[in-house]
């Protein structure tokens, strides 16, 4: 399995550099490119451990998840601020800017604490435990796997009308199933995977509003701000489930 070999080691490499820019850098670009890194990885055990069963992919993955979710956290905060940037130019929200801000220093000590402390000293062998049961893989398997990932798929595509309950499932099934394929595929498949995950694009977004969203209702129950800029965040908050609600048509329709 030498195509899995070299997509395990550019992965390593990958991984590497962006721990190693972590105290480099602060953008939410950033910490996407990490999130999805590990996304990757998250894909190819899954995919190891189907193969070659004594292979422990939840034991191996767990810090690797940690800091996917410490960082998914850091990012949440920033695409919200991002969104909220229009408001904040009016000097409407002052203290709900300051709050996110805040939060935004909070979870970032959390995440340097964990990869400085915990990660970085204890998981240095990662990668070389993992290329061993690379070995002991059958390419039949691979397409087995994969085979029973897209059956799965193709059942929930097929409800009509997919409540919103199975939104995010589908997101998370797609995704594993995008990356998995993407180990084994040609360049020309490759082109083809990004050329045809529109309803990944829009299950994106989806998701994004739904967190912001998400976020503005518990701080609008939980955070002390003015009576101003309380009915002000409901307003844009509402906005921004109402678009939510909206790509949820248009992901139906792509399902159809």
């Amino acid at each position: 399995m030498k195509e899995i070999k070299k997509y395990l080691l550019r992965r390593k490499k990958t991984f590497e550099s962006l721990i190693h820019d972590t105290q480099l850098t602060n953008t939410s670009v950033y910490y996407h490119k990490l999130h999805v890194e590990i996304k990757k990885l998250d894909a190819l055990f899954n995919l190891i451990e189907y193969c070659v069963p004594e292979f422990k992919h939840k034991k191996t993955f767990k810090a690797l998840k940690k800091i996917s979710q410490l960082a998914g956290n850091i990012r949440e905060l920033q695409i919200e601020e991002l969104s909220l940037k229009k408001y904040f130019k009016d000097n409407n929200l002052i203290s709900y800017k300051n709050f996110l801000q805040k939060q935004n220093v909070k979870e970032q000590q959390k995440f340097y604490l964990f990869i400085n402390e915990s990660f970085i000293p204890k998981h240095k062998k990662l990668f070389n435990e993992v290329k061993r049961f690379i070995k002991k893989m059958d390419i039949k398997n691979v397409h087995a796997y994969l085979k029973k990932k897209e059956n799965k798929i193709n059942k929930i595509l097929d409800t009509k009308d997919l409540p919103k309950s199975m939104l995010h499932e589908l997101r998370k099934r797609l995704k594993l199933f995008y990356y998995t394929r993407k180990i084994i595929a040609s360049k020309k498949e490759k082109k083809e995977l990004y050329e045809n995950d529109t309803l990944l694009k829009l299950l994106g977004q989806w998701h994004d509003k739904s967190i912001i969203a998400k976020h503005l209702k518990k701080a609008i129950s939980s955070c002390k701000l003015n009576e101003d800029e309380l009915l002000h965040l409901e307003k844009i908050r509402a906005k921004i489930a109402a678009a939510g609600e909206g790509l949820i048509g248009r992901i139906n329709r792509e399902m159809s």
